[in-house]
């Protein structure tokens, strides 16, 4: 099938680069637009928009056809147009190209539930079928008027997200007994603070004003990582912590990318109790859930003290995602989909 693949994917780590690595692989011909290298919109490469009022002014000042993405696909006449988020294409392109080229279009969502009301909900009646990662955005999606929408969740690279053997540089500089690896949010702020007594290195973006003279200063190692230094980070961790931003946790996303990513990885996952969450692993089993604040240093303390344990429930994982969740699997289900 010839499948036209509009989304970030300049990156290794990227969404739509894993995407595009396993459409090739299963024997589909592929163009790949990044819509943010490549801006087809008179503004450029512009930043995220998450305030719900903004995005739709944006849109009245581009195009009415994103010239450049529209110059492309016509060249390419795709049978399938994939969206990933895309959210600086028109829906006005988006129906251009289907008149066109009389190919159905998806647009598989990965942000909600947080930025439906900013960005999603704007360009959803465009596509022919929507794919959410947000069970309870399922219901809004349909009474916007569509009915072809599915939920759909995050996947793991077995090439990529798998156990590594370290050097013992890597190890020195990776290991951890708690590893966190994220954007600065306050409830991750509040979580990390309880786990300060511990082995602790964490990374990502955002983090050094809040870590002002805070105790947690010492542990923070520096700027967000990707791909296999993130995936080494997890290697050399005895617990790698998953904390979810509140909107996530409770409007049905059920578990986010990370955690995908630990359990391909083969570590051991401790991770907030999100809604949904016994519905892609098995508590206890495969991943172990905490509560809140006041929980999570007794239960790290645990599993620090219990290795067998953490092994067997990682090993679990690392075999469900292997066996269910990989960029394979979410793509078999999507192109089915579209029959």
């Amino acid at each position: 099938m010839k499948i036209l693949l509009i989304a970030p994917c300049s990156m290794p780590y990227q969404h739509g680069s894993f995407v595009h690595k396993y459409l090739l692989r299963m024997g589909h011909e592929v163009c790949s637009f990044d819509y943010r290298q490549k801006p087809p919109t008179a503004l450029g490469r512009w930043p995220l928009i998450s305030n719900h009022w903004i995005y739709p002014l944006l849109l009245r000042t581009l195009p009415v056809k994103n010239k450049l993405l529209i110059q492309q696909a016509l060249e390419f006449k795709p049978e399938l147009i994939l969206v990933i988020k895309g959210e600086s294409v028109l829906p006005q392109t988006i129906e251009y190209l289907k008149q066109q080229t009389n190919a159905q279009a998806i647009n598989w969502f990965p942000d909600d539930p947080h930025l439906f009301n900013a960005v999603a909900k704007y360009n959803a009646n465009a596509y022919n079928i929507i794919f959410t990662s947000s069970a309870d955005a399922v219901a809004w999606y349909k009474e916007l008027g569509l009915k072809r929408v599915h939920w759909i969740g995050f996947a793991c690279d077995p090439e990529v997200h798998k156990r590594l053997k370290l050097t013992p540089e890597e190890q020195a500089h990776y290991g951890a007994d708690i590893c966190f690896v994220g954007t600065y949010y306050l409830e991750r702020h509040r979580i990390l603070k309880r786990l300060a007594d511990f082995k602790l290195k964490f990374w990502g973006p955002h983090w050094y004003r809040p870590l002002i003279g805070n105790n947690l200063y010492s542990r923070y190692m520096g700027k967000a990582i990707y791909h296999q230094e993130m995936v080494k980070a997890y290697n050399a961790a005895k617990i790698v912590i998953n904390i979810h931003p509140a909107v996530m946790r409770h409007k049905g996303l059920r578990a986010n990318m990370k955690a995908y990513e630990i359990a391909g990885s083969g570590a051991f996952q401790l991770c907030d109790k999100t809604k949904g969450v016994e519905e892609v692993f098995a508590i206890g089993d495969e991943v172990v859930c905490y509560q809140n604040e006041h929980d999570v240093a007794d239960i790290a303390r645990y599993y620090l003290e219990h290795p067998q344990e953490r092994e067997k429930i990682a090993a679990a994982a690392q075999k469900r995602a292997y066996g269910q969740y990989t960029f394979e699997h979410r793509l078999t289900r999507i192109l089915a989909e579209v029959g």
